[in-house]
């Protein structure tokens, strides 16, 4: 019979243990933090849930205006307001709509490498958050979770 493997606890960071067994759990049984991103849905109708606008101008024949979205705050009011009056756009202008859903990233033991996830590579996410989830009754993960922090978790 062969000898069963045996993990080189080396590799792990060195502070692991000590995070895992006295981070907030945040209520939750068998904690495990995972950092999702804010994802846009485009070309959605006005009618659906959480739907959100932004103004493009699509130009005029006349003026020959290159499109754009709009992002000085009283412009966007003011295109607020005459759609409000109009029940349109105003001549030259569209609204366009998208949905923001949430889009897994990656998935940590501890809060903290879920931050210095964040922190190293938010210039590559879209309104990056944690959120914390539970893997209670999913015994493989709880194992690994027991044999990472230590009895202590």
């Amino acid at each position: 019979m062969a000898d069963s493997p045996v993990f080189d606890t080396s590799v792990l960071p060195p502070d692991i243990r000590w995070e895992m067994g006295s981070q907030d759990n945040a209520c939750t049984a068998e904690p495990f933090y995972v950092v999702y991103q804010k994802r846009e849905i485009f070309n959605v109708t006005d009618d659906a849930n959480d739907v959100q606008y932004y103004w493009r101008n699509v130009g005029s024949a006349d003026t020959r205006d290159e499109p754009y979205h709009e992002h000085d705050p009283k412009k966007i009011k003011r295109l607020d307001a005459y759609f409000a009056k109009n029940y349109r756009p105003k001549p030259g202008w569209e609204r366009d709509f998208y949905v923001e859903v949430p889009e897994f990233v990656t998935a940590c033991f501890t809060r903290k490498a879920a931050q210095q996830y964040i922190d190293s590579n938010a210039h590559n996410l879209h309104k990056p958050y944690i959120f914390v989830e539970s893997l209670y009754r999913n015994s493989e993960m709880v194992a690994v979770r027991k044999f990472l922090g230590g009895p202590n978790v």
